[in-house]
């Protein structure tokens, strides 16, 4: 949730088409979570291993093996958006690009 969050703050206001973003606050405190599987996909590729990285010295613990704790973070990314579109918090679906 933290990762979502942080993502959502730094691409959210671009995807509102927001481009001068100097005197907006955080996009989480002024906008609701629709647009949160629409960032899935940079919190994935971009992201994550930073915020491994980041949080490796206080022993972050994601489930399995290297390649492993990557692949858990997909498949509970998958079941978070189907969970939030099948309870009507989001109108959009996921679709992740396994690039």
């Amino acid at each position: 949730m933290v990762l979502f969050r942080r993502t959502l703050n730094k691409y959210g206001w671009g995807l509102k088409g927001v481009n001068n973003i100097e005197n907006k606050g955080e996009f989480c405190e002024e906008n609701s979570g629709d647009f949160i599987l629409q960032v899935a996909n940079e919190m994935l590729t971009k992201e994550l291993k930073n915020f491994i990285e980041e949080f490796k010295a206080e022993e972050l613990v994601l489930l399995g093996e290297e390649q492993e704790k990557m692949m858990n973070v997909v498949y509970m990314t998958q079941y978070f958006g189907k969970w939030l579109f099948s309870q009507n918090f989001t109108y959009f679906k996921l679709d992740l690009n396994y690039e």
